[in-house]
């Protein structure tokens, strides 16, 4: 089983995702989006995390690597807010 699989199937895991660039580059996307930085933390201690960090080191170049921390989601409100708010200045 893929570690896109394994790693969907934990409790806290939010998202699991892989994508392949569409340019003739050979290019991965990998995502994963946790509950808890503490979760997060324990998934990079795991043995399934050690699969990511091989297949990076197998990359031709050397792979990006970001985290983003979310301290305050938003969705359709902050839409709703910004549109209404200021609406006689559109183009």
């Amino acid at each position: 089983m893929s570690v896109e699989n394994l790693t969907r199937m934990k409790t806290d895991c939010i998202k699991c995702a892989v994508y392949e660039g569409c340019t003739d580059e050979k290019e991965i996307l990998y995502i994963e989006q946790w509950r808890s930085k503490e979760e997060l933390y324990r998934h990079i201690r795991s043995d399934l995390y050690f699969r990511v960090l091989a297949a990076m080191d197998l990359a031709a170049r050397t792979p990006q690597l970001c985290f983003h921390e979310v301290s305050e989601p938003m969705g359709m409100d902050l839409i709703k807010s910004l549109r209404t708010e200021g609406s006689e200045g559109r183009e």
